[in-house]
């Protein structure tokens, strides 16, 4: 059937009104964005493409798209609640309402049809079928997925309190229960939402499955002993955190005094063997001329400084990093937000959605406090290696120094 229907200039109006506000939080809304606009507008001429649309109201069909995505941007509220008329949609249609002074008709007709497109709400109007339909077509396709990513990492951009597992926990039965009207929603895109759902539900289990496999691995317990790990978990959830935050804070700074510690001492044995080589080699210690027997003294300890020195510079050398992390390293818990080394070469936007997914998660954070303790003493140990080392070196090269000039002045 041929497009034969254009909006009024009023929509049309509405619609560049819609583009702005979507610009304008375009840096928090990675999903419901300009894009997802056009995307939406398409897939609603799609379905109209089967449908007789002799008396189908276009103003308020695209008039109620637009309360829609505008509500879905400039509502406040943190409960993700899919399906739930929002109350904020009613204030988006009054200012709509005001703004371009639409008729009560229009207005109340585009309102009706945005709540009754919502999954929980049964469509009985035919505009609200296509919208319905519309919607979730923008999921019925190869970049469903990744919308769904997108979709997520903006509800973590826009603070909801969200797990991984909560998401799917959420999106699974809102697809489930969502239902197609059109003849090109059922014929088209049900059969390509039940596949997702299918999928999603494996990567739900493969979570768990994850999760509990990385604990055995790390742990090294049996069955019995995760599920009484589980269990002591469950009952101390609700218990307060200052403890834990008191002993990270602790622990944290103790690493720091040490770690002040040894920088310090190779300070210290930098510039003393630096002082020492300068007057070896200036002839101030030891008389090159003299012949090689009177010079030993002086060899020992230039070897013994450049020995002390090189360790010395080892133990402060900072250790070198990748600086980014992968998608999935930071969807598996695997990577260390905590440490500058771990993120220098990643994007901003992708360090604060991994931030923020690991705000979101209390495990996925004490796991990254955790390692980064860990990882602190790993290198710690290695710089009081390399600093015991120089001072030995150092000690070492000084005692048989002066044994050597003790014995070439006694014969």
């Amino acid at each position: 059937m041929e497009q034969n229907y254009t909006l009024s200039n009023t929509l049309k109006e509405v619609r560049e009104y819609t583009f702005q506000i979507l610009d304008k939080y375009s840096n928090l809304n990675v999903y419901t964005n300009i894009n997802l606009l056009y995307r939406i507008e398409k897939n609603i001429k799609t379905i109209l493409l089967e449908v007789d649309y002799q008396n189908i109201d276009f103003d308020a069909l695209f008039l109620a798209n637009y309360i829609q995505v505008i509500e879905q941007v400039e509502n406040k509220s943190k409960q993700l609640e899919f399906g739930q008329k929002s109350q904020y949609l009613d204030v988006v249609a009054e200012q709509l309402h005001a703004k371009f002074n639409f008729s009560k008709e229009l207005i109340e007709r585009a309102k009706n049809i945005a709540v009754e497109s919502y999954p929980k709400h049964e469509a009985e109007l035919v505009e609200s079928k296509i919208l319905s339909d519309a919607f979730v077509m923008d999921f019925a396709c190869n970049q469903g997925r990744s919308r769904l990513k997108s979709l997520y990492e903006q509800m973590i951009l826009n603070d909801y309190n969200l797990s991984k597992t909560n998401w799917y926990d959420i999106l699974i039965p809102f697809l489930e229960t969502h239902k197609t009207y059109t003849n090109y929603g059922q014929r088209e895109v049900q059969p390509l939402i039940d596949k997702l759902i299918t999928d999603l539900k494996k990567e739900r289990k493969e979570i768990e499955k994850n999760k509990v496999l990385l604990v055995q691995k790390e742990l090294k317990i049996s069955d019995e002993e995760i599920k009484k790990l589980k269990k002591g978990l469950s009952k101390i959830k609700d218990r307060d955190d200052r403890g834990i935050q008191t002993l990270f804070r602790n622990t944290s700074k103790n690493h720091y005094k040490l770690n002040q510690m040894v920088d310090g001492k190779a300070r210290i044995m930098i510039t003393v063997n630096a002082i020492i080589l300068s007057l070896v080699i200036g002839n101030v210690i030891g008389k090159f001329a003299e012949g090689f027997p009177n010079n030993i003294p002086a060899i020992i300890i230039s070897i013994a400084n450049i020995v002390s020195i090189t360790f010395a510079i080892i133990s402060i050398t900072p250790n070198r990093t990748q600086g980014n992390f992968t998608e999935e390293e930071i969807r598996g818990k695997k990577g260390n937000l905590l440490y500058f080394g771990n993120f220098y070469n990643m994007h901003y936007r992708d360090f604060e959605w991994a931030f923020l997914q690991m705000l979101q998660d209390k495990d996925y954070l004490y796991s990254s406090m955790i390692k980064d303790f860990y990882y602190q003493g790993q290198v710690l140990h290695k710089k009081n290696r390399a600093i015991r080392v120089s001072l030995y070196a150092f000690l070492f090269g000084l005692a048989a120094t002066i044994f050597a000039h003790l014995m070439i002045t006694c014969f």
